[in-house]
């Protein structure tokens, strides 16, 4: 077979394989770098929590050991240390906030994908999002959501309110007896960007809250997404036919595509 024929060859087979199914093979395609965002939003996020968390840990290690105690007489700037204490650790949830909404939304979208390319091919064949989202799961499943509060939220913010408590005693001069007759400074930049921090810890476990205690509503259904492709079809996608053809599909019912089929 000469080089010319064997390309042609190839390139029927390959046609072959796609046939009139060119829209699935976009779709797993795209389903596959999806499932690529996921992973790599897993390796950042153990990046953010060994490198913060290494941070961290020193910085505490050497407030409590009296270590730092001991230089800070001899350089009174590595006070910075504790008052940058809180600030790392709030940046450190953060980005970790970042990558895990990152993870779940790619997540989230993967859900539709699979219900979608298994509706086309009338089969079931992608399965993961849908198997995580059924909650008949492994003990496994439950020991992720278990590390994942206890490694974050305990974790993590247990640090942050002991930084913050710390840079309170170390700079405002907060104490129990202070804090009973409120002799601490309250007019002053650091007593602002102690509530700053603050402020923002609470805004930030608000969202903790959400993620790890997340779950699916009504308005996540597959037939709600449904709707909103169709709706997308008529007011975004160009051309009359694969309007129409989208809208047909997404109105057809189950019986009718399988007999289609």
């Amino acid at each position: 077979m000469s080089e010319g024929n064997r390309e042609r060859t190839q390139v029927s087979l390959k046609e072959g394989e796609v046939g009139k199914r060119q829209d699935v093979q976009l779709m797993y395609e795209f389903y596959t770098d999806l499932r690529d965002e996921v992973n790599q939003s897993i390796e950042f996020q153990n990046k953010i929590v060994i490198g913060g968390g290494v941070l961290i840990g020193v910085a505490y290690g050497l407030q409590f050991s009296g270590i730092l105690e001991e230089l800070t007489m001899e350089n009174p700037t590595l006070r910075l240390i504790i008052a940058a204490l809180p600030t790392v650790t709030l940046f450190t949830i953060a980005l970790w906030i970042v990558e895990q909404s990152r993870m779940m939304r790619a997540g989230h979208y993967l859900h539709f994908l699979e219900n979608k390319i298994n509706a086309e091919l009338d089969g079931v064949y992608l399965t993961w999002e849908n198997w995580l989202r059924d909650g008949n799961t492994s003990v496994y499943h439950d020991a992720h959501y278990v590390g994942q509060m206890i490694g974050y939220a305990v974790f993590l913010y247990g640090l942050a309110v002991l930084g913050l408590w710390l840079y309170a005693a170390e700079f405002l001069g907060v104490s129990i007896e202070s804090m009973q007759t409120l002799s601490f400074e309250f007019n002053s930049l650091a007593f602002i960007y102690f509530l700053l921090t603050l402020g923002l810890l609470l805004y930030l476990a608000r969202y903790t809250y959400l993620i790890i205690f997340h779950d699916v509503d009504e308005e996540s259904s597959f037939e709600r997404f449904k709707e909103w492709e169709a709706s997308y079809a008529q007011d975004c996608a160009f051309g009359f036919t694969y309007q129409n053809e989208i809208v047909h599909m997404c109105e057809r019912s189950p019986e009718e595509s399988k007999s289609d089929s």
